[in-house]
């Protein structure tokens, strides 16, 4: 690398930088103002210690299940024959993370024998067990959406196959798994804690099951307080804050743990028909069984026309603001991308707080950031909610295709970029010759993600978005609310369907990056 940067890599770092602001700002002063303000005048309504608890124990134990299901696809996607699977690891990770939750809680309707069963025990007096299922099934199915994150962590530092066989020699099954897991404890423990910064903002499968951590605590009292007064509530979600700060210092780490997982296969795992029957069962359990019961819950075909009308114009609009929000995305992250290619000293420092900033905000409760662009955009023309819309999505999700695409950087073989940096390959154009053709597929496919995230994303389109045939945010979450399972299933139906279409599409680009494929 060049000692120093090369003009035309400065300038696309000050438009990056100034892009980053702009979509910073809004959302950002809002929530710094509000907070200042509340303190100042002394309107500090903390949350109570139980909530904070069950906030704890709710995310790590979510955390800890993600983990536990992601061991064997780990193992799986680690090793030499895990092609196939590598390809579709990402799919639960790019649907709707309540479409597990509810396609499970089919069950719990009256038609099936556990519904019916449940509603016996209802009749008894015994209702704990019903509600004690809900929350059970939106543990389970937040862990289900989440076990991708845990497996790419936990697959970079997995005992290689030397190790595999001299545990087989020495030690039963029991102690393999055992020792296998000490070895990698800094995976577990990376996976654990980022599943968990996940967690905390998470609300809607949480918020039906009647969970009430503290996003939720938060959620409700936005929902009970008028506009002028957010500020104390943003003011009381000051627990979220600090792990949110801590994750962002974390995320340069994150993403070299990320980029760990492009080497070479010589030390690859050797998994057995067990490990690979346990994978695909967590996969299937995350993917095809709720799209089973979905597909068998729509008693009526014409359901599955009815939904375009009832929902047609928020498809569109949805659509709209996915692709709004992969081209911001991608243009943020190739930037990045570009300035991580061409400089060290760069890469360093701009790289770590872009992702510092864009982790920061996808680990805030998604209702702060619409509630924050919402009190923004009151004052301005009603034209410009389209506009902080896309903006929110931006900041919920941008750090996916950056992570991607620092992550791809950081994975360049060293002796590929002394080549590059000797021909002379360092600037905007050099970039665009000897990286783009690697790196521009990871970055592009990395924004779709984040747009197809953006599509069916839903805390801060209700407090953003106005209600309407437009926000199909508000219709799924209506649909959730009122237990609506005939529009439910057929809703599902084309968001499981379409994410499973996209997701194997996107999963299979993303993960070309890992060993082997």
């Amino acid at each position: 690398m060049s000692a120093r940067t090369p003009s035309s890599v400065r300038w696309v770092r000050f438009t990056m930088l100034i892009g980053l602001a702009m979509l910073v700002l809004p959302a950002g002063g809002a929530l710094a103002w509000g907070v200042l303000t509340s303190f100042a005048d002394g309107a500090i309504d903390p949350p109570s210690v139980r909530v904070l608890l069950r906030t704890l124990g709710v995310s790590l134990g979510i955390g800890m299940l993600a983990a536990a299901c992601a061991w064997a696809p780990a193992r799986v996607i680690s090793a030499r024959r895990g092609r196939t699977l590598r390809g579709l690891v990402l799919v639960p990770l790019l649907m709707p993370p309540y479409l597990v939750y509810s396609g499970y809680s089919i069950v719990r309707d009256p038609s099936w024998f556990i519904g019916d069963f449940l509603e016996q025990l209802a009749a008894q007096g015994m209702s704990w067990v019903t509600i004690g299922l809900g929350r059970v099934l939106a543990i389970w199915g937040l862990a289900l959406w989440a076990f991708p994150i845990a497996a790419l962590l936990l697959a970079g530092s997995m005992p290689g196959a030397d190790v595999d066989d001299a545990l087989r020699l020495d030690a039963p099954a029991w102690r393999r798994t055992c020792e296998r897991v000490r070895m990698n404890r800094a995976g577990v423990f990376a996976s654990v804690a980022a599943v968990g910064l996940v967690m905390l903002g998470s609300a809607v499968p949480l918020h039906l099951a009647q969970i009430e951590t503290l996003a939720i605590d938060l959620w409700r009292r936005l929902s009970e307080t008028s506009p002028e007064q957010w500020g104390s509530v943003w003011l009381a979600g000051w627990p979220i804050y600090l792990p949110a700060v801590v994750g962002a210092a974390w995320a340069p780490s994150l993403v070299r743990r990320l980029a760990q997982n492009t080497d070479g296969l010589a030390c690859a795992p050797v998994v057995s028909t067990r490990e690979q029957a346990i994978a695909w069962i967590v996969w299937a359990c995350a993917v095809i069984i709720p799209l089973i019961l979905f597909v068998s819950s729509v008693r009526n075909i014409g359901s599955l026309v009815e939904f375009w009308r009832l929902s047609g114009p928020g498809v569109v609009a949805a659509v709209q603001n996915g692709l709004a929000t992969a081209v911001l995305t991608a243009a943020v992250a190739l930037a990045l991308t570009i300035v991580m290619s061409a400089s060290p000293v760069a890469a360093v420092r701009t790289s770590s707080v872009v992702l510092a900033v864009m982790v920061f905000a996808a680990i805030m409760p998604g209702v702060f950031i619409g509630a924050a662009l919402a009190r923004t955009g009151a004052s301005m023309p009603s034209f410009m909610s389209d506009l902080l819309a896309v903006d929110a999505y931006v900041l919920r999700f941008g750090c996916v295709p950056l992570i991607a695409g620092a992550a791809a950087v950081l994975a360049e073989p060293a002796d590929v970029r002394a080549l590059r940096t000797l021909e002379g390959c360092d600037g905007v154009r050099g970039w665009a010759e000897a990286c783009l053709p690697r790196l521009g597929p990871v970055v592009l496919v990395a924004a779709a993600a984040a747009g197809l995230m953006a599509f069916h994303e839903i805390e801060a389109s209700v407090m953003l978005v106005p209600p309407g045939r437009e926000n199909l945010a508000r219709q799924i979450l209506g649909y959730l609310h009122f237990s609506r399972m005939e529009e439910m299933a057929a809703a599902s139906v084309y968001l499981l369907g379409g994410g499973v279409l996209a997701g194997v599409v996107i999963s299979r680009i993303i993960i070309s990056q890992f060993k082997g494929s």
